[in-house]
């Protein structure tokens, strides 16, 4: 049965790092995504304009999320603020969370809303 048709959400780690860094990251998971049977949807090349303000980039890309049945998780995505908000979207909207390189981290891993948004 083919998931060719099944989106998966690309999240990690863009902010900080170098844009080349950030793309070949973004490119790897996408490879792991695919070989995974599904179709990957990657912020960095279908988002904004780098130039677009962070709160823009945020709706985008939880536009693109909503859309999705699945989300990918890079290693880094808990150094990164953008996608420790996107696994809480998609927590909220029932979509299936895959974490790349510990499958199981889902049970693990537990947080409130200040935590993701730094409110304290």
């Amino acid at each position: 049965m083919a998931k060719k048709n099944i989106k998966c959400y690309n999240s990690g780690k863009i902010g900080g790092l170098s844009y080349l860094q950030a793309y070949k990251n973004f490119d790897n998971a996408d490879q792991e995504i695919a070989e995974m049977g599904f179709t990957p949807v990657n912020p960095i090349i279908l988002g904004l304009k780098p130039s677009r303000p962070y709160w823009m980039h945020m709706v985008w890309d939880i536009l693109l999320l909503s859309r999705c049945g699945h989300i990918y998780l890079q290693q880094n995505w808990k150094s990164s603020r953008g996608a420790r908000i996107e696994f809480r979207v998609a927590k909220f909207l029932g979509i299936q969370i895959w974490f790349q390189g510990n499958p199981g981290e889902d049970n693990l891993y537990s947080e409130n809303f200040c935590d993701v948004m730094k409110c304290k």
